[in-house]
C-alpha cells in the first residue's frame, strides 16, 4: 500500500535531482531525438539517478521512464518517470519545467512528486491523501463561465489542431504538460487542453489534479482510463483535465467544427 513515507521519498529525490539540474543548464550538450524534439544528457542523466535512487529503496518494482522506456506494467506497482518535463524550457531558459516521478498500482496513478526547481514548488498527491503545492492544500475550483479573462490551458499541439479561434479567454501554453496539469490542479489555469501525451508526461500531475477535484476526459468519448495509456504507450486523441463543471461547458465548444 502506497503511503505518505513514499511520497516524501519521492519528493527527496525530485528535489535533489531537480536542483543539481538547475545548477547544470548552463553546460548543455544538445541533441535532438527522432521526433525532433530537444533532448540533453541531463534528461539521460537524471533518469538513470531517479531509477537507481528508487531500485535502493524499491528493489521489486518496475521502472517505466522516458528516455530509456521499460514496461508499462498493469499488475502491481510501476515507476513511471519524466526526468525533465519541459526540456525545451529548461533550454532556453523558461522556469516552467521540473522532475516528475509517479507511482501507480495495478495501471492507475496512485502517487505523484512534480519539483520546479526554478520556483521551488513541489507539486504532490497521494491517492485518498489530497493534494498539495509545497504544504498548500489545493482544491481546483470551478472557474465559471467563460469570459475574455478566462485563462484556459492548451499544448502547442492543441492549439494548432482545435476549433480555437471562438473561444472566450486568454489562452496559456506553458510547454510542459506536467506543469500544465499542476497549474490546473492549482486553479491558475482553468483548464488544460492537449493531445497524445505519453505515460510519462501524466502520471505524477495526474494523480495530483484528481486529488484536487479534476477528472480528464477525451474531448470525443469517454473518460480516459490511465490503464489504456500504459498499453497503448500514449492517449489517442484530443483531451481535457479540468473540474468537471468546466469540462461540461467546454467539450460543446471543442466538438464545434472548424470554420
Amino acid at each position: 500500500m502506497t503511503s505518505l513515507k513514499d511520497v516524501e521519498r519521492m519528493k527527496e529525490i525530485a528535489r535533489e535531482v531537480g536542483v543539481r539540474t538547475k545548477q547544470k543548464r548552463e553546460s548543455l550538450h544538445l541533441e535532438f531525438k527522432t521526433d525532433g524534439s530537444y533532448v540533453t544528457e541531463l534528461d539521460r542523466e537524471n533518469e538513470e539517478t531517479i531509477k537507481q535512487f528508487l531500485l535502493l529503496d524499491y528493489p521489486d518494482v518496475p521502472f517505466l521512464g522516458e528516455e530509456f522506456g521499460g514496461t508499462g506494467e498493469l499488475n502491481g506497482r510501476l515507476w513511471v518517470v519524466d526526468p525533465i518535463d519541459g526540456t525545451t524550457n529548461f533550454v532556453t531558459g523558461l522556469p516552467d519545467w521540473g522532475i516528475s516521478i509517479g507511482l501507480c498500482e495495478d495501471g492507475e496513478p496512485v502517487a505523484g512528486v512534480f519539483y520546479m526547481p526554478c520556483t521551488d514548488e513541489m507539486y504532490w498527491g497521494l491517492r485518498g491523501g489530497g493534494a498539495y503545492c509545497n504544504e498548500k492544500k489545493l482544491i481546483a475550483p470551478d472557474p465559471g463561465d467563460l469570459h475574455e479573462e478566462s485563462t484556459l490551458g492548451f499544448t502547442s499541439t492543441a492549439l494548432k489542431t482545435l476549433p480555437i479561434s471562438g473561444l472566450s479567454g486568454r489562452l496559456r501554453c506553458f510547454g510542459s504538460i506536467a506543469a500544465e496539469f499542476a497549474y490546473t490542479a492549482k486553479g491558475v489555469l482553468g483548464c488544460i487542453i492537449g493531445c497524445n501525451e505519453h505515460s510519462w508526461d501524466i502520471a505524477a500531475t495526474l494523480c495530483i489534479a484528481r486529488e484536487a477535484g479534476c477528472n480528464l476526459e477525451y474531448i470525443h468519448g469517454k473518460s480516459v482510463d490511465f490503464r489504456d495509456v500504459l498499453t497503448e504507450g500514449c492517449m489517442t486523441s484530443e483531451y481535457i483535465l479540468a473540474v468537471p463543471a468546466m469540462i461540461e461547458r467546454m467539450i460543446p465548444l471543442l466538438r464545434a467544427p472548424l470554420t
